[in-house]
């Protein structure tokens, strides 16, 4: 395959990759990225296919609308693949050599965090990622905004994986493009298009071994579940994206009546949360959660709703806070 530079990267966008680029470029526009990027981008870069396809998109973006902000990598070793993971970091740095691209690598034990932790390898290399990249925008002043490599047929896993968990609307939205400072400009791409083009094209990648296996939930969804979907309908991940975006809509709209809700009253009371939708209900919980750092699930939900009746009680939530209704006042400390 061939190196990766910056004369490649145009010529890429202007044949092979032109679709990739004008579903991408429609994605910043549609979802107001534009200003997000001009801050200076962090882009996680794996050194497998999506996440070189992001980075260059991104250098293509800001060489045709201009702007001399910055555009950084960073590449996180999880300790899990030894020599191979070694192997995805050289070629990181290669790409970012010829590219002018500034490289940051950080290396963490991640199977002797999930031990420690009593959580699955999995989310605990989620985990161990998003808390290195936010690390690194901390401590730049050139830096605002992480990319991350997420395209279409990861979000049509996830809103598999959540609809098998029993998830709302919310799991059901999928991967959104923009979260906090994060942006997903490739989230309209198939996974089989991004490959398809850089194989013709001959961009240079590295392979993620565990990717190839069915071992993990997300990957048997993603070899086994989604493909077998095609004997229902031709284009099953663009089927489940608009579901997702259908869902999202949807979210969006009781989310924000919730928040009218708890804006518009200075202390809530234990009848008021009793009297509202139950989905109205639930999102009020979780935007009183989010003011402290927690979070509310379905069971938590379901079981305060029920005490609802009491005009005293407390209920532990998910980080480390309680909901407490005190002479029929509820708030969360």
């Amino acid at each position: 395959m061939a190196q990766i530079n910056s004369l490649l990267i145009e010529e890429f966008f202007k044949s092979t990759g032109s679709k990739i680029y004008d579903i991408a470029e429609h994605t910043v526009d549609e979802n107001n990225m534009h200003g997000m990027i001009g801050q200076g981008v962090l882009v996680g870069l794996s050194g497998g296919v999506d996440s070189v396809m992001l980075l260059c998109f991104l250098l293509e973006y800001r060489r045709r609308h201009g702007g001399d902000y910055t555009i950084a990598a960073a590449h996180i070793n999880h300790g899990i693949r030894g020599e191979e993971a070694e192997r995805d970091a050289a070629f990181c740095k290669t790409i970012c050599d010829s590219l002018g691209v500034e490289l940051i690598t950080k290396a963490f034990d991640v199977p002797t965090i999930a031990r420690g932790s009593h959580i699955g390898i999995e989310e605990s290399a989620r985990i161990v990622r998003y808390s290195a990249f936010d690390m690194i925008i901390s401590g730049r002043d050139d830096i605002s905004t992480l990319a991350v490599a997420h395209n279409m047929s990861d979000s049509a896993e996830t809103v598999v994986f959540n609809i098998l968990r029993g998830s709302g609307a919310r799991g059901a939205s999928g991967i959104r493009p923009v979260r906090d400072n994060i942006i997903r400009p490739l989230i309209g791409v198939s996974k089989d298009e991004i490959r398809s083009s850089a194989d013709s094209f001959g961009l240079s990648y590295v392979v993620d071994s565990t990717n190839l296996s069915d071992d993990y939930t997300r990957n048997y969804i993603r070899h086994e579940v989604i493909p077998s979907l095609s004997h229902i309908t031709p284009d099953p991940e663009r089927m489940i994206s608009r579901f997702a975006d259908n869902m999202r809509s949807d979210e969006d709209y009781i989310t924000s009546v919730a928040e009218d809700f708890v804006s518009g009253h200075e202390v809530i009371l234990n009848r008021d949360l009793a009297s509202l939708h139950y989905s109205v209900y639930v999102r009020v919980l979780s935007v009183m959660a989010a003011k402290h750092r927690a979070s509310i699930s379905y069971r938590l939900a379901r079981d305060i709703h029920s005490l609802l009746l009491k005009d005293n009680f407390s209920y532990s939530i998910i980080g480390g806070a309680t909901f407490v209704c005190e002479r029929g006042v509820c708030y969360i400390t």
